[in-house]
């Protein structure tokens, strides 16, 4: 939502609802509305493909009072990347990788609190619950004699529980950049405990930047046409990147 910017949008044109849109959706037209009579970035339908499976027109509509048939030499389609696909399922997809490990942790975590499977006989049971329940909140447990001595014929099996968060979080942190990669975001593997060689580290920026320049280069060829078919003056930038994507794919790795 916060990788590129857009400037001189047109009075109401919200930028916020251009990047939600084809995040989720991939594609938005900008047109003059016949039917509000202003321009509007709206989301739409394609309707009919020609030879070179381009729509042939569009169904835009919105959550209030958009819904007409737009040709396409009435609007100027805005896609989020070549393939005109949202972002959502690939998000999806590293945050389930995400949520996965982060369920594996929690349950390494309980594990390593709890590494024994204890035997008693039944009248004992919630002797033994009060003993691990005060374990659990880091209570002192304290018996007297009497209580102490019912013990006796508790029985404990280890599960040789090992510790994996580490290596938990170091996956973890490898799936994330590799997901922030994958969306031409900047990042640092951290977790790498020796230095990156520089061949590794041209490597990421390349596909970091040619990541990015795939849903720039689709923006901003929607932006070239807007001004040139509507006289506008709109500008996309790309926040807080210092390199200018359309120098040859230069990028000082700054974000």
């Amino acid at each position: 939502m916060s990788m590129f910017k857009w400037e001189n949008l047109p009075d109401g044109i919200s930028s916020r609802f251009i990047e939600d849109k084809l995040f989720y959706q991939g594609l938005l037209i900008f047109y003059k509305s016949q039917q509000l009579g202003f321009y509007v970035v709206a989301q739409a339908t394609p309707i009919g493909l020609n030879d070179y499976e381009e729509p042939t027109g569009y169904r835009a509509y919105g959550v209030n009072k958009i819904n007409e048939y737009v040709k396409p030499s009435e609007c100027v389609p805005i896609w989020n990347d070549m393939f005109i696909e949202g972002n959502v399922a690939n998000v999806n997809f590293f945050a389930k990788s995400l949520s996965n490990i982060k369920k594996t942790f929690d349950v390494n975590l309980e594990q390593l609190k709890n590494p024994n499977i204890i035997a008693c006989p039944e009248g004992q049971r919630e002797t033994v619950k009060q003993v691990m329940a005060q374990k659990t909140d880091g209570v002192p447990y304290i018996f007297v004699n009497e209580d102490f001595n019912t013990l006796n014929n508790v029985s404990v099996l280890s599960l040789n529980i090992k510790n994996h968060t580490k290596e938990l979080q170091d996956v973890a942190t490898t799936i994330e950049n590799e997901g922030m990669t994958f969306f031409g975001i900047n990042n640092v593997n951290i977790s790498k405990k020796e230095r990156l060689i520089t061949g590794e580290a041209e490597q990421n920026n390349e596909q970091i930047t040619l990541n990015k320049k795939s849903m720039y280069e689709a923006r901003q060829m929607a932006v070239d046409k807007i001004n040139e078919k509507f006289s506008l003056d709109i500008k996309l930038t790309v926040a807080q990147e210092s390199a200018i994507l359309d120098n040859g794919g230069e990028d000082n790795g700054n974000e």
